[in-house]
C-alpha cells in the first residue's frame, strides 16, 4: 500500500474566541484517521461501513477509489459508484481527482438502469415529473378524495392504497395504460426491466461488468437494489451508509436491508465510523440520547472529536407566533430553521423568515449548518394517542439535529395531550437546557459567521 494521500477538510476543533471552535476557521491538512485508513487498508472481498454523521464516508470513499485505481487493485473503468440522488452523485465526482474521474462511473440507480438498457436498444421516452402530476390532478379532479390532496397522496403511496384502495388501483391502472399508449416510461420501469434480463441471464456482459461495485447512502436501499446487488458478479462489493438516518420509507427505502446485510451477504465484514467531525459533543450526545428511542438499529456510539461544550437550547415558542424569533435567526445568516413538513417551511415564510434560511429536514439531508433551529411545533407524524414514535419519526429528529455544528436549538410548543410533537420534544427534554429569547440572542449574535 502506497503513503495514503493527505485529505483537506474544515478543522473545527481549533480554539477560536470562545475556546470552543468554529466552521469559520481555515481548513487545514489531516491524514485520515485509523479507522477510515482501515478500511483503505482492508480488502474484503465485501465490506459494509457503518458511517455515522459528520464521519466522513465520502472523503474515505473517495480515498478509498483513488488508492485501488493507484495500485492497480481495479481496473480503469471496472468500477461503479451507486449514490442516491444526483446531487450526492455531482459531490463525489468533484471529489475525485481528473484521472480517476474518468475510470470511475457514479451514477444513481436509476440513471444506471437508464443506460444500460439505451445501450442494449430497449427503454423508451422518460415520463417527467410534470407530466406525471399533470395525469394524476386530471384524474382525480372529481374523485372524492376525503379532502386530501392528491399530491399528498401520490408522495405515500402506502397511504393511498390504505386510505382508498379502489380508488388507488384504479388511478395507477390508468397511468400504466396512459404509459403503454404513448410510449412512456418511468424509472422505476426501468429498474423492473433491467432486474428481469438479469434474472433471464440476457445481460451476462453487464453482469461481469465490474471489479468494484461501490454503493453510498445504503441505507436508502430498496428490495430492487438488493436484487441488482446479488445477481452482480462482482470482485469487491462496498455498502456505506447510517441506518440513524434512513428517512425515505415512503419512496419505498427499507432500512432493514442494511442492518441485516450479512444476513444477504454472509462473508461481509463490518467496519465503523463513529467519530463525528462536525458536531460539537452536546449535539452528538443529543444524537445518541433519542436514537434509544428506535428500534431495530446497528447499536453505536457517536463520538464528537470536536472541543468545546456550548450546551443544546430548548425555546418555547407559541403556535402562531413564529414571527417572534425572525429577529434571532436573522441575526446570523449561517443559521437554518429545519421542519418537518413543507406546510412548517410556509408557516415560517409567511412569520417573515428568509427562504434561504428555511429547510425541510429531508431536503437538508447531506448539508451542515453552523446553527440549526429544529421545529417540533407542527408536522409530526404519530398515530393518534400513541405512546411512542415510528422509528423513521425519531430518524428524521435525528437527521435534522446532526446538521447542527456549532449550535442546536429545538423550537417547542405548548402540547395537546394526543400531538405528536409533544412525543418528539420528550426525546429532547434531558439533553436541552431551556432558553429565553434575550440569552438566545445574545448567543446567536456571538457566534460568528462562515
Amino acid at each position: 500500500m502506497s503513503q495514503l494521500v493527505p485529505t483537506f477538510f474544515a478543522l473545527k476543533d481549533l480554539p477560536g474566541k470562545d475556546g470552543m471552535g468554529s466552521a469559520s476557521y481555515t481548513s487545514c491538512i489531516m491524514q485520515l484517521s485509523k479507522r477510515q485508513q482501515s478500511i483503505i487498508e482492508s480488502n474484503p472481498r465485501i465490506a459494509q461501513v457503518v458511517a455515522a454523521a459528520g464521519s466522513g464516508k465520502t472523503r474515505t470513499v473517495v480515498q478509498l477509489v483513488e488508492e485501488r485505481l493507484r495500485n492497480e487493485i481495479v481496473r480503469s473503468g471496472r468500477v461503479l459508484l451507486i449514490s442516491f440522488s444526483r446531487k450526492a452523485c455531482a459531490e463525489i465526482r468533484n471529489r475525485l481527482s481528473p484521472e480517476a474521474r474518468e475510470a470511475v462511473e457514479v451514477s444513481t440507480f436509476h440513471s444506471l438502469a437508464y443506460r444500460r438498457l439505451r445501450k442494449e436498444g430497449h427503454g423508451g421516452r422518460i415520463i417527467t415529473d410534470a407530466m406525471k402530476a399533470k395525469f394524476f390532478r386530471d384524474f382525480l379532479r372529481n374523485r372524492n378524495t376525503n379532502g386530501i390532496p392528491y399530491a399528498l397522496l401520490l408522495a405515500n403511496k402506502t397511504t393511498f392504497r390504505s386510505e382508498m384502495p379502489e380508488l388507488c388501483m384504479e388511478a395507477f391502472w390508468k397511468f400504466a395504460c396512459y404509459k403503454r399508449e404513448n410510449g412512456f416510461v418511468e424509472f422505476d420501469d426501468l429498474v423492473r426491466t433491467m432486474l428481469r434480463k438479469l434474472r433471464e441471464n440476457s445481460m451476462r456482459e453487464f453482469q461481469q461488468a465490474y471489479d468494484l461495485i461501490i454503493v453510498d447512502e445504503f441505507q436508502d436501499t430498496d428490495r430492487e437494489q438488493l436484487a441488482f446487488l446479488e445477481m452482480m458478479k462482482f470482485r469487491n462489493l462496498l455498502v456505506v451508509g447510517d441506518d440513524y438516518q434512513s428517512i425515505y420509507g415512503f419512496r419505498g427505502a427499507d432500512p432493514s436491508i442494511f442492518v441485516k446485510f450479512r444476513d444477504h451477504f454472509k462473508d461481509a465484514k463490518r467496519f465503523y465510523l463513529t467519530e463525528n467531525y462536525r458536531s460539537l459533543k452536546p449535539i452528538t450526545q443529543c444524537g445518541n440520547q433519542i436514537m434509544r428511542f428506535s428500534r431495530e438499529q446497528i447499536h453505536k456510539r457517536v463520538v464528537s472529536v470536536r472541543r468545546g461544550r456550548r450546551p443544546t437550547r430548548a425555546l418555547s415558542v407559541e403556535r402562531g407566533k413564529e414571527e417572534s424569533i425572525r429577529s434571532i435567526v436573522a441575526l446570523n445568516p449561517d443559521a437554518r430553521i429545519l421542519c418537518r413538513s413543507n406546510h412548517r417551511r410556509f408557516v415560517w415564510e409567511r412569520a417573515g423568515i428568509r427562504p434561504e434560511q428555511i429547510s425541510t429536514i429531508h431536503s437538508s439531508k447531506g448539508l451542515e449548518f453552523p446553527i440549526v433551529f429544529l421545529d417540533l411545533m407542527g408536522g409530526w407524524s404519530a398515530l393518534r394517542g400513541a405512546k411512542r414514535l415510528p422509528p423513521e419519526e425519531v430518524r428524521i429528529a435525528y437527521v435534522g439535529l446532526s446538521r447542527a455544528e456549532d449550535l442546536l436549538v429545538v423550537l417547542h410548543c405548548p402540547y395537546g395531550a394526543l400531538d405528536p410533537e409533544r412525543l418528539v420534544f420528550d426525546m429532547f427534554r434531558s439533553s436541552v437546557q431551556r432558553v429565553g429569547l434575550l440569552e438566545l440572542a445574545d448567543i446567536v449574535s456571538g457566534l460568528p459567521f462562515v
